[in-house]
């Protein structure tokens, strides 16, 4: 169970050259870094995807990577 003071992850926009933890961020992306405990996301993808999908679309890939990050917080 993650605990009501778990820290949240930090949300870090990535550019061409962003490398992390977990090597280099390609553009076009969001990802959870467990090594770093950080969301990536690619603002451009995010502007994309929400023209496609409408306002929510921007919000559903950023809850997919928050879960990574609950998960990798999880014991055993």
């Amino acid at each position: 169970m993650v605990s009501a003071e778990a820290e949240p992850p930090k949300l870090s926009p990535i550019s061409p050259t962003t490398r992390s933890a977990c090597g280099a961020i390609e553009p076009g992306n969001a990802l959870y870094c467990p090594q770093e405990h950080v969301i990536y996301f690619d603002p451009k993808f995010l502007s994309g995807l929400e023209a496609r999908f409408g306002v929510f679309a921007r919000s559903v890939v950023l809850a997919h990577e928050w879960s990574h990050a609950i998960l990798a917080r999880q014991p055993g």
